[in-house]
């Protein structure tokens, strides 16, 4: 399975356990004669809300023993200054396990 694949894959899943996620490109890209900026290098894969406070996620996916960039790590450490939460995640099941985690945690949190 490919990065790719398993980006979908995770989307998926969590889409079916109701969280609100979507794909995040980040660096730039050229098309025809024009440059697109994207997202910030080093940004996560994935990105979503949590309810019941709208608290930002991220989810780098990693296959294997594939390691974070400089940029990636760099980007972690401004999530966690900014309490947005963030992981490393290398299957479908760790993705949405993590996550039903930080919903439960937001939950209580907040007392609800």
């Amino acid at each position: 399975m490919s990065e790719q694949d398993l980006t979908k894959s995770i989307l998926t899943a969590l889409a079916q356990i109701g969280v609100w996620c979507w794909r995040n490109n980040s660096g730039t890209v050229r098309v025809g004669g024009r440059t697109i900026v994207m997202s910030p290098v080093g940004s996560p894969d994935i990105f979503g809300i949590l309810p019941p406070n709208g608290r930002l996620f991220g989810l780098e996916v990693k296959l294997g023993n594939e390691k974070q960039r400089d940029s990636q790590v760099e980007w972690q450490n401004d999530a966690d200054r900014n309490g947005v939460r963030y992981a490393v995640v290398r299957s479908v099941a760790e993705a949405a396990d993590i996550v039903r985690r930080w919903q439960v945690e937001e939950f209580e949190r907040v007392g609800t």
